[in-house]
């Protein structure tokens, strides 16, 4: 008899063939499921059982976007946990993952280049220190923007911030929409230290308004002071929509397991290939599988020869 593992329904266009992402884990361990097979699998639209499931592990490459607060607000945590954190989740990605860092503090800055070489990666964190208000929405935008570009199928969007305020040239609204355009997958973390008043150097931010520019910047018609729920809202929405993960926790000291949870999914992800039920309009799509399991329905995706 199968069991429900989790209760993930996506909506999806009416095309097929099809291929889902699916992250599986065991619930009690939290250990990334092996040996997984088509028999343990059932998919589901609209509650009718799809027919020549083919199910793989994903070993395709990976390509990663990480995104990191280093504003002055979270300046007393920056070494002692993020810092660490940052570095851990580096060197437990899968081997061959190819990774570039971005740092939000001032402004959003890639500190490191694409790369497979985790000395210089963990080089660049190292070197970074804290500056400034929080710029994680461009940091998003960008970062999201340069892993599209990346070649490959497998991609990842992690974003790590505090609670402090900053600035940005989006609204959450196009962050969000440039975000999801681009990333294949969403994970943030967001924890709920820094600048619980928006203050910084003196000066106290409002979310939403217009004003006061850093040194440097321009343009003041598109730039917004934005805060905790404007980061927090991309970050959901993009996980949300792209079947990934998001993780609001109280303090900066659970960074370090909030992103081994993004690295144990990373390292769970299964292929799941079928020929979709005809269906002119959008469809529930429903995972189903024999042993029990914590499963997540990631993005779908069009089979197409030569295609991305």
């Amino acid at each position: 008899m199968l069991h429900v593992a989790v209760a993930a329904l996506l909506l999806f266009q009416g095309v097929e063939p099809r291929t889902l992402s699916l992250w599986a884990t065991d619930p009690e361990t939290g250990a990334p499921a092996e040996g997984l097979t088509a028999a343990e699998v059932a998919i589901l639209e609209d509650g009718r059982v799809v027919e020549g499931l083919v199910v793989r592990r994903d070993d395709r490459p990976l390509v990663v976007a990480l995104v990191l607060d280093s504003s002055e607000s979270i300046a007393d945590k920056w070494r002692t946990e993020l810092q660490v954190a940052a570095i851990e989740f580096v060197r437990g990605l899968p081997d061959g993952a190819k990774v570039g860092v971005w740092t939000t503090g001032d402004r959003a800055r890639r500190v490191v280049e694409f790369s497979v070489d985790r000395d210089k990666i963990v080089k660049a964190i190292e070197k970074t220190f804290p500056l400034g208000a929080n710029s994680m929405l461009d940091g998003l935008v960008e970062a999201a923007k340069e892993l599209r570009k990346q070649p490959g199928d497998r991609s990842a969007l992690v974003a790590v911030s505090g609670a402090g305020f900053g600035f940005s040239d989006y609204t959450k609204d196009l962050a969000r929409d440039r975000v999801q355009a681009n990333a294949m997958v969403t994970f943030g973390v967001l924890f709920d230290e820094g600048l619980a008043a928006g203050a910084l150097g003196g000066r106290t931010f409002t979310p939403g308004a217009r004003g006061e520019l850093p040194a440097g910047r321009a343009d003041s018609d598109n730039f917004s002071r934005v805060g905790r729920g404007e980061h927090e809202y991309v970050m959901i929405q993009g996980a949300r929509r792209s079947g990934g993960l998001f993780q609001a926790i109280p303090s900066s000291q659970g960074v370090k397991d909030a992103l081994a949870k993004v690295n144990v999914a990373l390292r769970s992800q299964y292929l799941l290939s079928y020929k979709s039920l005809p269906n002119p309009h959008e469809r529930r799509t429903e995972v189903r599988t024999a042993r029990p399991l914590t499963v997540r329905l990631g993005p779908s995706s069009v089979e197409e020869p030569g295609g991305r």
